[in-house]
């Protein structure tokens, strides 16, 4: 069992007028990361004309995954948190985002999960510095990853 009692998590996907579709899990401990890059629920030809949009502009602008990428069923999104997490002694797990604070506490009690307030975290203010320090680009497919990192980092500095 891992000692370190902080784990830092990012989730990124679409929203769409159905809910939020979950595309990319990033998890970071402090020593291991680990990335999950699920498949789409169905194909993009069945969404519709303004989710076609949303997922475009959120390929072309934001996080670069393509809807049809992927290589695990998001029906295994659950058993891979739930066997990652075993590892741990009841974990604090940080995330960004209150869109993804309600996603993972669909799957884990809340009282693990902390979420960060978007002012005390500089990713979201902005901080262009401090994302160029820890490497994070815009509109890259495995930006969670990047992200996970750099919340890591500045907690710990």
């Amino acid at each position: 069992m891992v000692q370190n009692e902080s784990i830092f998590l990012d989730i990124q996907g679409y929203t769409c007028s159905f809910g939020y579709v979950v595309k990319e899990i990033a998890i970071f401990d402090g020593l291991r990361s680990a990335v999950f890059l699920f498949q789409p629920p169905f194909s993009r030809a069945l969404l519709s004309d303004s989710d076609k949009k949303i997922v475009q502009w959120a390929e072309d602008h934001y996080h670069g995954l393509e809807w049809e990428s992927g290589y695990i069923s998001l029906n295994e999104l659950e058993p891979i948190l739930m066997h990652v997490l075993k590892f741990y002694n009841n974990p604090k797990i940080f995330l960004k985002g209150t869109k993804k604070f309600e996603v993972l506490k669909e799957f884990l009690s809340e009282t693990r999960i902390h979420l960060i307030p978007n002012e005390s975290e500089p990713m979201l203010t902005g901080d262009l510095e401090w994302k160029k320090h820890f490497g994070f680009v815009l509109g890259r497919a495995g930006c969670s990853s990047t992200s996970v990192i750099g919340l890591e980092q500045y907690f710990l500095r």
